[in-house]
């Protein structure tokens, strides 16, 4: 269970089914286990006023900046596995591509980040520096040896509202960017120029070239 502290609110009845559809359609487990299967057993909503409020901050300045890219045509609508027809209930800007994608995490790191929200310079990995969320949920659930022997494994898993914008796609791992390059790409690094910047950077989970994605006029 979260921290009795934390502004959460019990929504299971409402949304456990549909989130129990959503992580059968997108959970991988690891190639070595047998199959196994993800059991929602609660779904809370964070109710962190202070967070939504610098979010929807920020949500302005994005849409500033991809009203920018789809006039010098560098905007990329982004097609995820998480998309699900219910999410238009939670208004949902496409043009902006607002996801929901996920962070699996134990459940002291859970509370940190509906405290506090995410730590953007926490992680380096393939694409840099930054907040690495993904639109499929991999690995085993963690092993948690304090709920007792006949407790089965469970895991915390966070489904956040992302801002994804304007994306740079990118082809190949680049582990030194701290931030997403400029839409021309003069320079990979935190070097500062006159062009308008991307505001995240989509990879594949190997590596590899992102996926499919679609322009705005190819959108549907």
């Amino acid at each position: 269970c979260p921290h009795p502290r934390l502004p959460l609110v019990d929504v299971t009845p409402q949304w456990q089914a549909r989130l129990q559809a959503l992580l059968d359609s997108t959970y991988r487990a690891p190639r070595h286990t047998r199959k196994v299967r993800l059991d929602v057993t609660k779904v809370y909503r964070n109710e962190n006023l202070p967070l939504w409020a610098e979010y929807c901050t920020e949500r302005e300045a994005v849409r500033v900046r991809v009203s920018q890219a789809v006039a010098s045509n560098h905007h990329t609508l982004m097609v995820c596995a998480t998309d699900q027809e219910w999410l238009s209930e939670l208004e949902v800007n496409n043009t902006l591509n607002e996801k929901f994608l996920y962070v699996k995490t134990r459940q002291p790191f859970a509370d940190a980040s509906l405290g506090v929200g995410l730590w953007e310079h926490g992680t380096r990995g393939r694409y840099g520096f930054g907040i690495y969320l993904s639109e499929l949920l991999r690995g085993a659930p963690d092993p948690q040896p304090y709920l007792g022997p006949d407790q089965p494994p469970c895991c915390a898993v966070l489904v956040t509202r992302v801002l994804v914008g304007c994306p740079h796609l990118a082809p190949s791992p680049h582990p030194n960017l701290t931030q997403p390059p400029c839409v021309v790409q003069c320079h990979w690094d935190a070097h500062p120029c006159a062009h308008l910047r991307f505001d995240s950077v989509v990879g594949a989970a190997g590596g590899g070239a992102p996926a499919p994605a679609q322009p705005p006029s190819q959108q549907h």
